[in-house]
């Protein structure tokens, strides 16, 4: 967040080629030279520079009730759909990304949102654990106890040192205790990962289809967290051009992913590039494992199952990001359905074959 200013000549392109085709574009000019020297022989101003049309991300809009009714959609194929996961990531305002944060930040950082989180009510009270071994949250000097590690990271919330070497790489490994964490609720459906990738990863995970419902408890519990940091003077770092600035350029914009973990055996079966071809123009893609949520690990272990998101975070508001991915869910499943009739077809072709033959 400090250097995006400073990297605008990277960020901008890479951006540019992350966002989705269809992103609203405003006029840009590139920054204005020096002006010239006055005087007998002085150089002519420069001749003006002509407009860039870029990329600009649409006003939040986290209206769950605009949100596709993705129940009604797949009317009797929602057991389909075995488990949604929604996952907001946010930059928390005057700290530098975690890949970068020295102790003291990272430290600042656990106690601003711990201390926010442990205040939540309702369906999202819950716990705060650090990660084992730390020393920096004076509530639980030590970290978390073996019990309560074992059942984060059962259900993939706790992350483990040395887990990814692209995380090492990016200096996310570095002091791994230090100043980590998870808030989980009570109902194990929602949980905050504290400095990991970023400042703040926000998970929700439930069986079923009902999108709308996730959307609704995802909005409660990031509006409550970003009312606890204004409270504080602080908040999230938000660009009027890029929307919310995080790590991963991937998730700039809404820095958001909706994966529906969908059980379709015959769509699996394709070439994996012919499933691309079809996935990549309806904005959707693959994610490489399940999803964070013992919902979403549950339902991987079912035969036949793929994990389904959105491809793009940047050049569309939350309501067309999750209702798109909820349009592609509903459009796979048909597939899948025509694939095993297409699959029926054959077979009872090839036996009505060998009939023949016999």
């Amino acid at each position: 967040p400090r250097c995006s200013g400073t990297c605008r000549k990277l960020l901008e392109p890479l951006l540019e080629l992350l966002a989705h085709p269809d992103s609203p574009r405003v006029p840009t000019f590139p920054a204005s030279r020096a002006a010239p020297a006055s005087g007998a022989g002085a150089s002519p101003p420069p001749a003006p520079v002509a407009s860039v049309m870029a990329v600009k991300q649409p006003l939040p809009r986290f209206d769950p009730s605009a949100v596709l009714d993705a129940l009604a959609l797949l009317d009797g194929d929602s057991d389909r759909v075995l488990a949604t996961t929604l996952r907001a990531r946010r930059s928390v305002d005057g700290f530098c990304l975690p890949s970068c944060m020295g102790r003291s930040e990272r430290q600042e950082v656990e106690k601003l949102l711990s201390s926010i989180c442990v205040q939540l009510e309702g369906c999202l009270a819950g716990a705060y654990s650090p990660a084992p071994g730390s020393q920096t949250w004076t509530s639980m000097p030590g970290g978390a106890d073996k019990a309560t590690t074992a059942g984060l990271r059962e259900d993939g919330w706790m992350p483990t040192a040395g887990q990814q070497t692209a995380r090492a790489l990016r200096g996310l490994e570095r002091d791994f205790s230090h100043g980590r964490g998870v808030f989980q609720s009570s109902t194990k459906t929602v949980a905050v990962l504290v400095n990991g990738s970023d400042h703040a990863e926000f998970a929700l995970s439930e069986k079923g289809a009902d999108v709308r419902s996730l959307v609704d408890s995802l909005k409660f519990l990031l509006d409550g967290v970003e009312s606890g940091l204004e409270a504080r003077n602080s908040g999230f770092v938000y660009s009027n051009r890029w929307g919310h600035l995080v790590s991963d350029p991937a998730d700039v914009g809404t820095g958001l992913r909706c994966i529906l973990t969908v059980r379709a055996p015959a769509v699996k079966r394709m070439d994996g590039a012919t499933l691309e071809e079809w996935l990549a123009p309806r904005g959707l893609r693959l994610e490489p494992g399940p999803p964070v949520g013992a919902a979403a690990l549950a339902a991987a272990a079912t035969e036949g199952v793929l994990h389904v998101s959105n491809r793009y975070a940047l050049g569309l508001d939350e309501v067309a990001l999750v209702s798109g991915v909820i349009r592609g869910v509903v459009a796979l499943i048909d597939l899948d359905h025509e694939l095993v009739e297409a699959e029926g077809l054959l077979g009872a072709g090839r036996r009505h074959r060998i009939d023949q033959q016999r």
